[in-house]
């Protein structure tokens, strides 16, 4: 009988060890499935935020309807350059504006030859914006454009476009070279 008892208190001890020993496991499985998750979930939420931002593209057309219904046209297309840059991804973007404006040389991107002073922006919601430029301070440039906006989560967002621009026959060319979304 003290034989039975004595293995019995054995195998309790085996069971109870191995009960605690599967309930750690529980605990650190659960933990990583959990950590698992959350990633995706993080992930997921990233990749719809990324669908959400806006796509630019440039516009060539001089006139455009404003928020009001109004018409915008260029002053003077003699000595102003139009473009507007019009978002082509169709999701849902808030309070899209023109923040800075800079023109470099070609050479160098440190030296600016054209500030904010010289550009006129329109904004058109979620449309995009339309900027004009002084003509004469665009021979043969790279400048670059940071457009702010913040998206349905409530988070701001920039923009960064860099456009080269090409003058053949005193003709204007715009050609966006590089698009940076930047989280502000």
């Amino acid at each position: 009988m003290k034989e039975i008892l004595t293995n019995l208190s054995f195998v309790s001890v085996i069971l109870t060890s191995i009960s605690s020993i599967a309930a750690v496991l529980t605990v650190y499985f659960s933990y990583k499935a959990i950590k698992v998750n959350r990633e995706l979930f993080d992930q997921n939420k990233k990749a719809e935020e990324q669908r959400l931002l806006p796509l630019f593209d440039i516009d060539r057309n001089y006139k455009r309807l404003d928020e009001t219904g109004t018409f915008i046209e260029n002053p003077n297309p003699d000595e102003i350059a139009t473009v507007s840059f019009v978002n082509i991804n169709s999701s849902p973007i808030a309070n899209i504006r023109l923040t800075d404006g800079v023109v470099f040389n070609n050479n160098t991107d440190t030296e600016p030859l054209l500030t904010s002073k010289y550009i006129r922006a329109y904004n058109f919601g979620t449309k995009g914006i339309m900027v004009q430029l002084i003509k004469e301070e665009l021979k043969e440039k790279k400048f670059k454009i940071n457009i702010k906006y913040s998206i349905q989560t409530n988070k701001t967002y920039m923009t960064e476009i860099i456009i080269l621009v090409s003058n053949f026959k005193d003709v204007f060319y715009f050609t966006i070279e590089e698009q940076n979304h930047i989280n502000v």
